[in-house]
């Protein structure tokens, strides 16, 4: 975690974070996990009669995650609270249980319908509770040792709990095994919403034509399936934290209270602001289609075309100061989404005991932010600053564009570019500093200067993937790839930064050092 250098003890910064070495985290810290998990589930089905069949499904998965940290006297984190100890609990569980009805008959005989209905219910849990204890005077017990803290604080256990309803219709009907038709509807109830807003109704529909069906088809002995489909349906989004519609209550270290004999209280306040409209983020979406087979479908593949609207997107907005509040969910904004994907698959051997295919995929997109509140606003992430603005891309980094590292004082003197704090004065950049580009030309770098520096969206993306299978003996190999999209790399802002006590890499020895260097690293 930090440097493995130790410094000469008469040094002026010596302190006792410094004094930590790589050999302190060997000798004196314990770091323990004890994971239990366990899964289970049932599928039943009940063939009532020759129309009706009933399934059931239901499963769980609980997971309880124990860990214990141990800083010694070694350690600066020790040293500075006389042994510290953290121990955490997780503990998650979710629970699924479907119940499904399907009605299955013939229409004469030139179609067949396939209906179903269904009631499914999820719960998920999640609890948190974190210990840490301090002020030790006997260290050999080490994580164990929780009874020898001289001081013990139970953190606010975090809770997070939510349950979703979901009661869904569909029917499948086939006319002469040509002419296809779906339509469905599903209604999703998520306790995350407040009431009144908690449920959301998503129908959708489809046509298709399996063309190699026809008459006028079935001589071209090269083609074993050519179908056509349109389909247009609505889905939801309910990423949200639970609670986050509520005003809910929160310890607060900073706010000190006593009763009548002077004994401190702990204070609670409220920690989010509520927004009882919140509901479900909507995406309708058209898509276009075409699935192939040739060749006894040896080849086959599919294209897709697609157009996706997203209304009442879910936004975390960052609030005024005055407000008392970091930030809060708001539905606000749409957004508009086009796109292509195609995809191949080949059977190049077809042997009783070998197979083997070869495939791959390709697709582009192009997003577009075509409503938000005060029609833009930034969100900080890892350091980093991504631009939400209409008419530009969803996600774009924002941030200032650089060209280079000042060589000498002649160079930097010469561009005079300055920064302004918030006294009014001026600090001129002098070589070795970053040469930032002064977009409206006024030698000031601030933030008129920022501009779109990244898009982390792909021109090209896509898949290439195989399968081998020898009789019962099978391999997958899967390739994904991401062409032309900009990466955030958080890593080099942490491990070439040049602030942090972090171990840094190689490339910090080319920063910037001495008059008349070239170099893209600037000084410490």
């Amino acid at each position: 975690d930090y440097a493995p250098f130790e410094m000469p003890e008469g040094d002026p910064s010596f302190n006792n974070e410094n004094k930590t070495t790589v050999f302190s985290w060997l000798n004196d810290y314990v770091d323990v996990t004890a994971d239990k998990t366990f899964k289970a589930s049932l599928d039943l089905t009940w063939k009532i009669n020759k129309f009706f069949r009933y399934n059931l499904r239901t499963g769980g998965n609980l997971n309880i995650n124990e860990r214990k940290r141990w800083y010694g006297l070694q350690l600066y984190q020790g040293m500075n609270n006389q042994g510290l100890l953290a121990l955490s609990d997780l503990n998650k569980n979710n629970v699924s249980v479907e119940n499904i009805l399907n009605y299955s008959t013939k229409l004469k005989s030139f179609a067949t319908l396939d209906a179903t209905v269904g009631v499914t219910y999820e719960d998920y849990n999640f609890l948190n509770k974190n210990t840490t204890g301090n002020n030790f005077t006997f260290f050999e017990m080490r994580e164990n040792g929780l009874h020898m803290a001289g001081n013990v604080n139970n953190a606010q256990p975090i809770q997070k709990d939510y349950q979703l309803v979901s009661y869904l219709g569909r029917a499948n009907l086939s006319i002469f095994d040509k002419y296809l038709i779906t339509a469905s509807l599903r209604a999703d109830g998520s306790s995350k919403f407040a009431k009144g807003s908690r449920w959301g109704y998503f129908p959708s529909a489809s046509l298709a034509w399996r063309m190699e069906q026809e008459e006028f088809m079935k001589n071209i002995s090269w083609l074993s399936q050519l179908k056509i489909r349109v389909s247009y349906g609505v889905t939801g989004n309910q990423s949200i934290d639970p609670y986050s519609t509520f005003s809910m209550y929160g310890s607060n270290s900073n706010l000190y209270y006593a009763d009548g004999s002077g004994n401190a209280q702990t204070a609670f306040t409220v920690t989010n602001l509520s927004n009882n409209s919140l509901k479900w983020e909507k995406t309708a979406s058209w898509n276009g289609g075409v699935d192939f087979g040739l060749f006894n479908s040896r080849l086959s593949g599919t294209l897709d075309v697609y157009q996706k609207k997203t209304t009442d997107l879910l936004i975390s907005r960052t609030l005024p100061g005055s407000a008392g509040f970091g930030s809060t969910y708001y539905n606000q904004g749409s957004m508009k989404n086009t796109g292509v994907e195609l995809s191949l698959n080949a059977q190049i051997v077809d042997k009783k005991d070998w197979k083997w295919s070869l495939g791959a995929s390709a697709g582009h997109y192009k997003n577009e932010l075509t409503s938000l509140p005060n029609g833009s606003f930034i969100t900080e992430l890892y350091g980093g600053n991504v631009l939400s603005q209409v008419g530009t891309a969803a996600g774009v980094f924002y941030g200032y564009k650089t060209d280079g590292v000042f060589s000498t004082t002649e160079e930097a003197d010469a561009a005079a570019l300055y920064q302004v704090d918030e006294t009014g004065a001026k600090t001129y950049y002098r070589a070795g500093d970053m040469k930032f580009v002064d977009g409206d030309g006024n030698h000031v770098i601030n933030e008129k200067d920022m501009q779109v520096i990244g898009d982390p969206n792909p021109d090209l993306y896509g898949n290439i993937f195989t399968n081998v299978r020898w009789k019962n003996l099978s391999l997958d190999v899967v390739f994904n790839y991401s062409l032309g999209n900009d990466v955030y790399n958080y890593q080099r802002r942490l491990l070439e930064g040049g602030s942090r006590f972090h171990n840094q890499t190689t490339a910090m020895l080319s920063r910037w050092t001495h008059e008349g260097q070239n170099t893209d690293i600037p000084r410490t």
